[in-house]
């Protein structure tokens, strides 16, 4: 009876014991890693500044003459008329343009423009002379390059675009026509005169097109 007690209770410590050792395992352990790559795109600093100033190295020609015109005009346009209005000896002959000299910095980025001021801009106003700029320069530069600005002028509406000794003389020596010509030619005044020429930043486009 006692030996069947002890099977009896050994026998459940065995199960026990058993059955412990089933709630532990083995462990493998390791770290691990993965790269990742991209891109980066740093945006840089660029001077469009566009700077204008003038080119020391050349000579401007900076005086215009509104005076008579040249012998080749008065005997092509005058059609032999025997002129009332005449020029005395001392009348230089006429001579419409002017030249200026200047170094231009990104010039790529400029959109230029001259202005008149003061007088000159009145004269033109009131239709008593014309004045037409045009530039020569690279435009496709960003570093300094020449630029030469040419101001062509010309006779406004006042005297039908032409040299007032032509626009006259082919009308009637008339006291109307006399007074016309003494007030018109004399409110032209000789003086100097400034143009102001501005350099205007103008964003590039952007070609967006694909070929296809």
């Amino acid at each position: 009876m006692k030996k069947k007690s002890l099977a009896t209770l050994l026998s459940g410590f065995l199960t026990v014991a058993l059955t412990g050792v089933g709630f532990a395992a083995w462990v493998i352990s390791g770290d691990d890693s993965a790269d990742a790559s991209g891109t980066i795109k740093v945006e840089t600093v660029e001077d469009r500044r566009i700077k204008i100033v003038k080119d020391t190295s050349k000579t401007d020609e900076t005086v215009v003459i509104f005076g008579q015109p040249t012998e080749e005009t008065i005997g092509t346009q005058l059609d032999g008329k025997t002129p009332w209005l005449k020029a005395s000896s001392d009348i230089q002959t006429e001579d419409l343009e002017a030249t200026f000299n200047y170094k231009i910095t990104n010039a790529k980025y400029a959109t230029l423009s001259v202005a008149a001021t003061g007088t000159l801009k009145g004269f033109i106003d009131d239709g008593y002379i014309t004045m037409t700029p045009t530039y020569t320069y690279d435009e496709s530069l960003t570093t300094e390059t020449t630029l030469t600005l040419k101001l062509t002028f010309g006779w406004g509406t006042k005297f039908g675009g032409k040299n007032p000794y032509i626009y006259y003389n082919l009308l009637e020596g008339n006291e109307t026509n006399i007074s016309n010509a003494l007030n018109d030619v004399n409110h032209l005044t000789a003086g100097n005169f400034t143009v102001t020429l501005t350099g205007t930043y103008t964003e590039p486009a952007v070609n967006n097109s694909s070929a296809a």
